[in-house]
């Protein structure tokens, strides 16, 4: 009985080398790849922002840590600030065609759902250490290192932003095609000259390179 055993169990692995030098490594890539896509459905299944999420991928980049120069990441800012934008985005008040389209198909538990797993991940560039002079005044609103702030009001992460995005930002804010609630980016914006959002930008965007560059 034994040897019986012995010999299926043989002819098992036998079979298995056969196919594994028949296949190469297709096979053992085969193989991980239904183990990565069960693991991904588990995931998905546990986590249902997941699905919803896929759509801001080709903008704001895997778990919403953008890598595009023109669009910000969303990982890490918070709730307050996020839900803000999508109403924003939804009732016309904030324009980007992609945006206003997308904040007005989410139902409330898909917005709310989104909003949540958005403020829960990390982002790739959290603060900025060691602010140039051109930024001590943003520090008042967007905190000590430009990592955001809550309270006293809803001001987002500048940490990590690029610097065709901020550009664009500053550039609404003067003109008043993007506003804000309390007005204060609009009122803080307007004195400024082309050189002068050019600076603030190119400076936010300096920074986010040493950031991303020391985290190597």
């Amino acid at each position: 009985m034994k040897q019986r055993i012995w010999f299926i169990g043989g002819g098992l692995a036998l079979l298995v080398a056969a196919a594994l030098w028949w296949f190469g490594g297709d096979a053992l890539g085969l193989l991980r790849f239904k183990q990565q896509f069960a693991a991904a459905a588990t995931e998905r299944a546990r986590e249902p922002a997941l699905a919803l999420a896929d759509a801001c991928v080709p903008c704001h980049g895997v778990n919403g840590n953008s890598i595009a120069d023109s669009y910000p990441p969303l990982a890490g800012q918070s709730v307050v600030y996020l839900s803000a934008q999508l109403t924003q985005f939804a009732a016309g008040q904030r324009h980007a065609p992609a945006m206003e389209s997308m904040a007005r198909s989410l139902s409330t538990r898909d917005r709310d759902l989104l909003i949540q797993w958005f403020a829960r991940q990390t982002p790739t560039v959290v603060r900025i250490d060691r602010l140039p002079e051109t930024l001590r005044s943003c520090a008042a609103c967007h905190g000590d290192h430009l990592e955001g702030r809550t309270a006293p009001i809803a001001a987002p992460r500048l940490a990590g932003l690029g610097k065709t995005y901020v550009t664009a930002q500053l550039l609404a804010f003067r003109t008043g095609k993007r506003g804000a609630a309390d007005g204060l980016m609009n009122t803080i914006a307007r004195p400024l000259s082309d050189d002068a959002i050019a600076g603030l930008s190119e400076a936010i965007a300096s920074a986010r390179r040493q950031a991303r560059a020391n985290a190597k």
